[in-house]
């Protein structure tokens, strides 16, 4: 193959190979701003399920990676948003998890405690 054939082929499979590169960059930015709308949604689940009363330090550190995953999309760096996104997201939900099953363990202990007075009422009713 003659040199500037060569040289031409080249660049191509460079132009070829930048493209795909640049469809890749595309994709982490969408999959990172779709996995910060989504730790942003867990949050907010988290939330309107008593985990800022219930689990709060893990809300918390859902919240912190969350501003961090969207400064990091601010600044370009989406590898990082992306896996901060992951990490609130996750967290959020182990926070929303955690609420939702102290509200479970409250209640049952109330209907515990329920069950203890109507067995005590039963048995005063049949004394008489």
């Amino acid at each position: 193959m003659p040199l500037p054939r060569f040289a031409f082929v080249v660049a191509a499979a460079a132009l070829l190979v930048g493209c795909g590169g640049a469809d890749r960059l595309a994709a982490d930015d969408n999959e990172a701003a779709e996995a910060v709308r989504a730790a942003a949604e867990a949050v907010r689940d988290a939330e309107r399920n008593g985990a800022e009363r219930l689990a709060a330090d893990e809300l918390d550190r859902a919240k912190t990676r969350l501003e961090r995953a969207r400064a990091a999309a601010e600044i370009g760096d989406h590898g990082s948003s992306l896996r901060l996104a992951r990490e609130a997201d996750a967290t959020a939900e182990l926070a929303e998890v955690l609420a939702l099953s102290a509200k479970s363990q409250n209640a049952a202990r109330e209907l515990r405690a329920t069950i203890a007075l109507l067995r005590e009422e039963i048995r005063r009713l049949q004394a008489e």
